[in-house]
């Protein structure tokens, strides 16, 4: 099980996490079904989002561990990125893209600079998303100008949406 916590800025992070330790937080980890083995404090830049979902709705999320390659930095990776999305949703894509980068504490594995999530509102979404990808958008220049970074270790999971975004 991955749970993630996303907050629009760092004082609606620490005041939500100040509630969650002082609010009963150990309870609702104790009714979990899960041992929490791991835990890493980042920042999600935000590359594209997804078409719009409601509370309940099944996601399909994607991460993958990334590094940097040789003369490229994050700043240079996202900017790349951003300009990729953006062709990619004029073509019709879906597809939300977050670069994960971690901030303080517990680090990734070595030779892992930041993690790669795609997720999209519904799992059908992913399918149609990939196909759109093979037939219009995998061959453009965007896709081409998208470099600085090579990406492994893929797992997908599927996810039931509690909160819808604010």
């Amino acid at each position: 099980m991955v749970w993630v916590n996303t907050w629009p800025n760092p004082s609606e992070q620490f005041a939500g996490l100040e509630g969650w330790i002082t609010g009963g937080g150990g309870k609702l980890l104790e009714s979990l079904p899960v041992t929490n083995s791991r835990q890493v404090d980042t920042w999600q830049w935000l590359v594209s989002k997804p078409s719009p979902s409601s509370v309940g709705d099944m996601m399909y999320a994607t991460y993958a561990d990334c590094s940097l390659e040789e003369g490229y930095d994050m700043r240079k990776v996202y900017d790349l990125y951003k300009d990729f999305a953006i062709y990619a949703q004029s073509q019709g894509d879906t597809v939300g893209r977050k670069l994960i980068v971690p901030d303080a504490g517990l680090k990734f594995d070595d030779g892992v600079d930041f993690i790669r999530l795609m997720y999209t509102s519904s799992i059908s979404e992913r399918g149609s998303n990939a196909d759109l990808y093979f037939s219009k958008i995998g061959d453009s220049q965007a896709s081409k100008n998208l470099k600085g970074f090579s990406c492994n270790n893929a797992r997908s999971y599927f996810g039931l949406s509690m909160k819808a975004a604010g």
